[in-house]
């Protein structure tokens, strides 16, 4: 980071406020977005891109969830993440698909996202995953949200409370073909949580039906971040240093 100094308290405030936003800062964002994907994961993707970029940034216990466990067309409660790391959540909503028969003229848009696998979690209304402990960074592959122009939104729970509210998908944004992938992750270094809250929103006189895959969740901090007296002391640290230069140039 590079701070420019503009003069003795001045510049103290706005170290210490800089730095103290970023201390209080909520969940940090990864999206990718394949519209055209034609059922597949392109390994040079926008999708793939976000998902790396996110994963670059996990230090904690991590568990993943591609739904390769479960039977054709089992439905909620499913404990998932077993069997990945301490961490279960019971899903509420949805079913275990791994085949789609389309309309007649449609082309099939829910897939595997799973390297050798088969199987995804399908759903057109609201779901939710309930941690047995706080997780701080979640994130997970969707299919086939751009057909119906629906929406799509994660609400962050501390019980029932709900802390933040992020928004995948504006409903009726990048209207498109079927078989789109996107990948959509969070990670919050002062923040844990309980549960997500998968919000589906409907547009059309027809339900959208949206595919979700390889769910990642992360038990602790990624990245550390400084407490906020640690954060003042370096602010005080850079003024007082800066300061001293300019004296020494006097």
């Amino acid at each position: 980071m590079r701070v420019v100094a503009h003069g003795g308290q001045h510049f103290l405030g706005l170290a210490i406020l800089a730095l103290s936003m970023g201390a209080l800062a909520g969940p940090v964002t990864f999206f990718g977005e394949d519209p055209n994907a034609n059922l597949t994961v392109p390994p040079a993707g926008a999708s793939v891109a976000a998902k790396a970029a996110f994963q670059s940034q996990l230090n904690g216990s991590q568990a993943s969830e591609g739904f390769e466990g479960f039977a054709l067309g089992q439905t909620a409660p499913l404990a998932v993440f077993g069997g990945t790391g301490t961490l279960t959540a019971p899903i509420a909503g949805g079913r275990i698909e791994n085949q789609v028969t389309p309309l007649p003229g449609v082309t099939p848009g829910r897939f595997n996202t799973t390297p050798g696998g088969k199987n995804w979690w399908q759903s057109s209304t609201d779901f939710t995953l309930t941690f047995d402990h706080a997780i701080s960074a979640f994130g997970f592959y969707g299919t086939d949200s751009s057909d119906f122009g629906g929406g799509l939104s994660l609400e962050l729970l501390s019980g029932t409370d709900v802390l933040s509210t992020l928004i995948v998908k504006n409903p009726g944004a990048s209207l498109g073909a079927s078989g789109s992938l996107l990948f959509f992750g969070f990670m919050d270094t002062t923040q844990a949580y309980t549960g997500i809250r998968f919000v589906v929103q409907q547009t059309g006189t027809e339900p959208d039906v949206l595919g979700f895959d390889d769910l990642i969740a992360v038990d602790s901090p990624t990245r550390t971040v400084p407490e906020p007296s640690t954060l003042v002391l370096a602010a005080v640290a850079l003024a007082l240093a800066a300061k001293k230069r300019r004296g020494s140039r006097c």
